[in-house]
């Protein structure tokens, strides 16, 4: 701050070179030997009598001296040639020092009130540097980008607040990283990095009580047979649902009951259960234990030709590599009730394929009920013919076999014409059927 008047210790004592009257605001004197070279500074007129006054100097010129006139209390008033001109300690230096020193408030050149060292107060418009600060008690909003350094209790609940829902309000970070490695946004939304590139990892509220991640959720446990999740009911002592880190899934009652049903993987490509399971609606296998079916929606009807083929129906795709156990259902007959209406049977399936079928086939002597039936054993290229009863009753036949594909997938087909070519038609009757049941 500047000074408010100006001393020094060399002043020399003089005299006015000159009367002046009172209402004079210069002066001449014979020296102005050691007087302070900056303004202001006080001098006494007439020092030492009855006359003597103060001025205070704001200028000087060679001898001559700008004054301003009755300083501290004295009265400005003529003075001879020859008056003693002294530079003085005054009253006011004095005064000023005694109010400045019990002051508490607007000191030193400053407004606002000094701070004590056990005082109670408060500091406004403060700029504190590297300060150390115990136990205090903070409000108000914080402004900035404050680095906080070592480890931060909070013995209550911090409230962060985002600007927006997308805004960030906290994030962890480690030296060296250019993004957060957690970050949490205004939703509530955490979002985990690996501190270089943009989060990847997401947790967020989807709807009303539902959790959700856009990535892959992985639990490591200690041990196989440790649970990674499980869910229960409000008031369950146990888990309804258990999953175990070795992937058993076991289910349960809930309540105290512990979970009793279990499915696991037993060995290889082999999921297994040890208790009971029912299926109310299909039941799908691609593999071993897959069943295929068809079964004729309409009837065939076939004339002059006695070269087998493909029934339009009784058709199944089969996989390479796979064995198979064949039944069948054949209702057939002869358009009008001709004796005409004998069946030659024969089988296609994909290369390499091999097998053997049987069936309990009508004599082809025959020409009414009863007739005599055939078992025989074919192969399964073998051809077979089934003979017809010479009414309008239809003649139906059971056939089973077994199935043995090679490295070729393909289409297994139960193919069928008459025994003797003629224009009265041979039937192949609606609802007859074709099933395979994989067994290898």
């Amino acid at each position: 701050m500047a000074n408010s008047y100006f001393y020094s210790n060399t002043a020399v004592e003089t005299t006015l070179t000159g009367s002046i009257a009172a209402g004079s605001t210069s002066i001449s004197v014979g020296s102005t030997g050691g007087f302070p070279l900056t303004f202001p500074y006080v001098l006494a007129l007439d020092y030492g009598s009855a006359a003597e006054e103060l001025v205070t100097v704001t200028a000087v010129a060679g001898l001559t001296l700008t004054v301003t006139r009755g300083f501290g209390g004295t009265s400005a008033q003529s003075h001879s040639l020859g008056a003693v001109v002294r530079h003085v300690v005054n009253a006011i230096d004095l005064t000023d020092f005694r109010t400045h020193e019990g002051a508490t408030g607007a000191v030193h050149g400053l407004t606002g009130s000094i701070v004590g060292t056990s005082d109670t107060q408060t500091l406004t418009n403060k700029t504190l540097t590297s300060p150390t600060i115990n136990a205090g008690a903070l409000s108000g909003t914080f402004t900035g980008t404050p680095t906080h350094s070592g480890a931060q209790v909070f013995t209550g609940g911090p409230f962060f607040q985002g600007a927006s829902t997308a805004a960030m309000v906290a994030a962890y970070w480690v030296t060296g990283d250019t993004v957060p490695r957690l970050a949490v946004v205004g939703s509530g939304q955490l979002q985990w990095s690996n501190g270089a590139t943009t989060a990847d990892a997401i947790l967020y509220r989807e709807g009303s009580s539902t959790l959700a991640t856009l990535g892959l959720f992985r639990s490591y446990r200690s041990s196989a047979s440790t649970t990674s999740y499980s869910a229960r009911v409000t008031g369950d002592t146990q888990s309804r649902l258990d999953i175990q880190a070795d992937g058993a899934i076991s289910w349960g009652a809930g309540g105290a009951s512990a979970p009793d049903t279990t499915l696991y993987r037993s060995a290889a490509n082999t999921l297994k259960t040890d208790d009971s399971l029912v299926v109310t609606g299909d039941l799908t296998v691609s593999g071993v234990g897959q069943i295929l079916f068809a079964r004729k929606t309409s009837a065939t009807n076939r004339a002059s030709d006695p070269t087998p083929s493909a029934d339009p129906d009784l058709q199944l795709s089969v996989a390479a590599n796979a064995v198979y156990v064949m039944e069948a259902m054949i209702a057939y007959a002869a358009d009008g009730g001709a004796s005409q209406g004998r069946l030659n049977i024969d089988w296609s399936a994909p290369a390499g394929a091999t097998g053997t079928w049987t069936g309990n086939l009508v004599d082809t002597a025959a020409t009414a009920e009863p007739a005599l039936m055939r078992a025989l054993g074919n192969d399964l290229t073998a051809a077979r013919s089934s003979g017809a009863y010479g009414t309008a009753t239809d003649a139906a036949i059971m056939l089973r076999g077994l199935l043995v594909t090679a490295g070729t997938a393909g289409t297994y087909s139960f193919m069928w014409a008459q025994l003797t070519s003629d224009v009265t038609g041979t039937i192949v009757r609606e609802h007859s059927w074709l099933k395979l049941q994989r067994v290898a």
